[in-house]
């Protein structure tokens, strides 16, 4: 059974995670997805074991969406359905996407 999720306001830390598991994700105008790093109450990172944790679970989830095949003529190319290196930055500042987001910045999307 398809699970949607619709995204009113504020997809956050596990609330980006609950998103990009889901089937598909539905956006209000306004509303932004992303930023899962793991922050203690002053809003300071937490230590790089738990970034690494909430990092490779992003990851993993977006993979278990598998790729679509794409076929055009003769060629065939692989595309991921949800793109792990997306979910991966939603955590970890270090990644660098390009066209997306530059190292030092976590990433976080708008409708």
């Amino acid at each position: 059974m398809p699970v949607y999720v619709f995204v009113d306001n504020n997809a956050a830390s596990v609330g980006a995670l609950i998103a990009i598991a889901c089937d598909k994700t539905f956006m209000r105008p306004g509303s932004s997805i992303g930023a899962a790093t793991f922050v203690i109450q002053n809003a300071e990172r937490m230590h790089d074991k738990y970034q690494s944790y909430m990092r490779t679970t992003m990851r993993a989830t977006a993979e278990a969406h598998g790729k679509d095949t794409i076929v055009n003529g003769n060629d065939t190319t692989y595309q991921w359905k949800r793109n792990p290196l997306i979910a991966e930055a939603m955590v970890d500042n270090r990644t660098v996407i390009p066209n997306i987001i530059d190292s030092g910045k976590t990433l976080t999307f708008t409708a």
